[in-house]
């Protein structure tokens, strides 16, 4: 998926000045060399490009689903450019990739593999699978949203390319690895689990905050699985005002 997943948070928001970079997962504009490197570390020296290109020296950094893992990533190599962290439900310590999707990364490289995942998502019904969204989101996401997310991963075999070669970088341990680089980070950190989430162990939600010292865990999102923002956009947007508030004394 790309940035426009958070379409219905920002429309909660105000006055904040919002970066959505669309990562090469599978959704993003335009093209990427075939060759480049698509692992966590390079996806996270992507995020750091984008604030050079604007001229950003600290941000807020938000993550959910895949996007915690990368956030975490760029915190283990960029703290210095953090001034702050959301961790939505998402991908963390031994859960890389989640349990649920473990065989995801490995069924990708399969001839074919990625266009038939790609009309999984384009479908209506399918969407609505345990192996697409019934396990990621609880309402039911119409054919107009789905476009603007998914869109180019639907048209497009480079970006189905890009994905499956994303996935193939994905093992267990790195995570666990990331773990251990950003323990002790001392900017503010907001965690924000998902209720309903059978993906992301709500254990986690405890275990990440206690890696920082100035972590605080938040009631959970109720009424949502992994993708708040998706299901329970306004109660994200509080989070981030939360650490917002937090970030603002601290400077």
């Amino acid at each position: 998926m790309n940035g426009h997943v958070w379409d219905d948070v920002l429309e909660c928001t105000d006055g904040i000045r919002a970066v959505l970079p669309d990562l090469p997962l599978g959704a993003h504009s335009g093209s990427i060399e075939p060759d480049a490197d698509l692992s966590l570390p390079a996806l996270a020296r992507m995020m750091a490009a984008v604030l050079d290109h604007l001229g950003i020296g600290e941000a807020i950094i938000v993550g959910n689903d895949t996007g915690g893992a990368i956030a975490q990533q760029f915190v283990a190599d960029h703290p210095d450019r953090v001034a702050g962290l959301l961790l939505l439900s998402c991908d963390a310590f031994e859960n890389f990739p989640p349990r649920a999707f473990r065989r995801f990364p490995k069924v990708l490289q399969l001839p074919g593999a990625p266009w038939l995942v790609a009309q999984a998502m384009r479908a209506g019904p399918l969407r609505r699978l345990p192996i697409a969204f019934g396990r990621l989101v609880h309402r039911r996401l119409d054919h107009a949203e789905a476009e603007r997310m998914m869109g180019p991963l639907w048209r497009s075999r480079a970006n189905r390319r890009d994905l499956r070669r994303a996935a193939a970088t994905m093992t267990p341990g790195l995570t666990l690895d990331l773990a251990r680089r950003i323990e002790g980070f001392d900017r503010p950190v907001v965690i924000a689990w998902s209720t309903d989430d059978p993906i992301f162990p709500a254990a986690h939600a405890d275990r990440l905050a206690a890696l920082f010292p100035n972590g605080h865990v938040r009631a959970p999102i109720a009424d949502s699985l992994a993708l708040s923002p998706l299901d329970q956009p306004a109660a994200v947007a509080s989070a981030l005002t939360q650490l917002l508030s937090l970030v603002a004394p601290a400077r």
